[in-house]
C-alpha cells in the first residue's frame, strides 16, 4: 500500500487563487443546491457533490479519490487524515462551498478559514 495520498500530488497555489467566502455546512436535502445555485448567481465559484462529478474528467477523478481517502479516514480510521490544507489544495479554486463531502469536513474547514462565513441549513425531518 502506498503511502502518498492522491491529495500530496496536488499543489497547493500560495496565494490562494481565490478567497474563501461562504461555508454554507447543512446536510445534504436542506436546499444546498438550492444555495450552491444562488452563491453562484452571486459570483461565488461554489463547490458542491455536483460540481466534483462536473469537473474535466482529470479532475473529476483525482477529487472524488481524494475524497474517497478523507473519508475512509474520517469513517474507518484507514488510511492518513485529511487536514484543512489537505482539503484546501481540492477547493483552492473555489469561494464558497455547499453538500457533501465538504460537510463533513467541517471543523478543518472552518479552521482553515476563520473569515469564511458559516451558513447552517437545515430542515424538519
Amino acid at each position: 500500500m502506498s503511502s502518498i495520498r492522491e491529495v500530496d500530488k496536488i499543489t497547493l497555489v500560495t496565494p490562494r487563487p481565490v478567497e474563501m467566502q461562504v461555508l454554507c455546512l447543512g446536510l445534504s436535502r436542506t436546499a444546498t443546491m438550492t444555495m450552491y445555485t444562488a452563491l453562484n448567481k452571486l459570483g461565488y465559484k461554489s463547490y458542491h457533490m455536483l460540481a466534483a462529478v462536473t469537473e474535466p474528467r482529470s479532475v473529476q477523478d483525482r477529487h472524488l479519490v481524494c475524497w474517497r481517502e478523507a473519508l475512509n479516514y474520517k469513517v474507518h480510521g484507514v488510511g492518513q487524515p485529511y487536514t484543512g490544507a489537505d482539503i484546501d489544495k481540492i477547493l483552492q479554486y473555489h469561494s464558497a462551498v455547499t453538500d457533501m463531502p465538504c460537510v463533513n469536513f467541517s471543523k478543518e474547514l472552518i479552521e482553515r478559514f476563520p473569515n469564511a462565513k458559516v451558513v447552517l441549513t437545515q430542515r424538519d425531518p
